[in-house]
């Protein structure tokens, strides 16, 4: 999942394909947002209605046979993002009413998921572009009429150091007041995974306003070691793994979208995890109708503990950390993303 130019396009080579359809598409919406400039379209084809910017899909949802809209989800990572977070709050959040952060709307099948699943969760959403926020509410089902459900457009590194700002105004440094008790960091931009996102600053300010059992999520794009994003996703792992008691990764079989999964406390065993998620599914009659079609089973195969502050994560060989060097420096231009700034550890 890539996003587009300002902060938030799907790049069509990260999304799955679909084979052509024979029923001719409807155009319902198009218009030119505001701040990055993005063509954003909503179209009904073959069953699937789909959110594009600049021609690159950034959500899809299912129609019923009556046109009304499925809470089955059709992408995979929007399953993972989902259930990850229905694990993490079903194992008791630190608030009685769980608090999520998402940056990075789209069309909210993530935030309609929580919602629909998690009866006390609060989500608020961030996206750069108030069209999209509009789009998402009135042809996807975004429900922004409930209280427990609030979107406002805006950049995500400033919305998070906003938080901070608050967090530490209100409760000093008492953890158990931060806000949040899961935060989605799933912004990019034109250019691939935003600057602002790898930076060290911003993921601190994710993770000051988690409380003591915080979760946070990032999205992230790689590859083989011959594609520079392979490098970029190994300096964030690292980031994440300097700041974090415990960092997973779960890879996405259908795309090269790679979930980083982090949290302070003890390592929990990847068959705890595989228990939590299934629970999840099981509990929840809306989780099964939105995920179960997610392959859990398989999934932990691509489940894995890359490391933390007491277990670093792994170097590269000597070969790949110069050439992830040469990535760093604008020697070598990465797939899908701009120069990232040196020093920012």
């Amino acid at each position: 999942k890539r996003k587009r130019g300002g902060e938030d396009v799907n790049a069509a080579a990260a999304m799955p394909r679909r084979p052509p359809t024979t029923r001719a598409r409807k155009l319902l919406h198009a218009v030119t947002t505001t701040v990055t400039g993005s063509r954003l379209t909503v179209e009904d084809d073959g069953g699937l209605r789909t959110l594009a910017l600049n021609g690159h899909c950034q959500s899809e949802v299912r129609l019923l046979a009556d046109g009304t809209l499925s809470l089955a989800q059709p992408l995979e990572l929007v399953q993972a993002m989902s259930l990850l977070s229905l694990a993490w709050l079903g194992l008791g959040p630190c608030s009685a009413s769980p608090r999520v952060l998402l940056l990075g709307l789209g069309g909210g099948s993530i935030a309609r998921v929580l919602c629909a699943a998690e009866a006390a969760c609060h989500v608020h959403s961030v996206d750069i572009d108030p069209e999209v926020i509009m789009a998402a509410a009135k042809y996807f089902g975004l429900a922004l009429g409930e209280s427990r459900c609030t979107a406002e457009p805006g950049d995500s590194a400033a919305v998070l150091r906003r938080e901070r700002e608050r967090a530490e105004a209100d409760g000093g440094g008492d953890a158990k007041r931060r806000p949040f008790d899961v935060v989605i960091l799933d912004a990019f931009d034109a250019n691939g995974l935003c600057r602002s996102t790898q930076e060290g600053s911003t993921l601190d300010d994710a993770k000051a306003i988690l409380g003591p059992r915080g979760l946070l999520l990032v999205n992230l794009h790689t590859g083989d070691r011959e594609d520079p994003d392979y490098y970029v996703c190994r300096r964030l792992l690292r980031r994440l793994s300097a700041r974090f008691g415990c960092v997973y990764t779960l890879e996405c079989e259908s795309t090269q979208n790679l979930i980083a999964v982090c949290h302070d406390g003890e390592m929990r065993e990847l068959d705890e995890w595989h228990a939590q998620l299934l629970d999840a599914v099981r509990s929840r009659p809306e989780a099964r109708a939105a995920c179960g079609a997610f392959g859990l089973e398989a999934a932990m195969e691509r489940f894995h503990f890359v490391g933390g502050r007491d277990e670093p994560l792994s170097e590269d060989d000597d070969e790949a950390r110069q050439r992830e060097a040469r990535v760093m420096s604008g020697g070598l231009r990465p797939y899908g993303y701009g120069v990232v700034g040196r020093g920012d550890v």
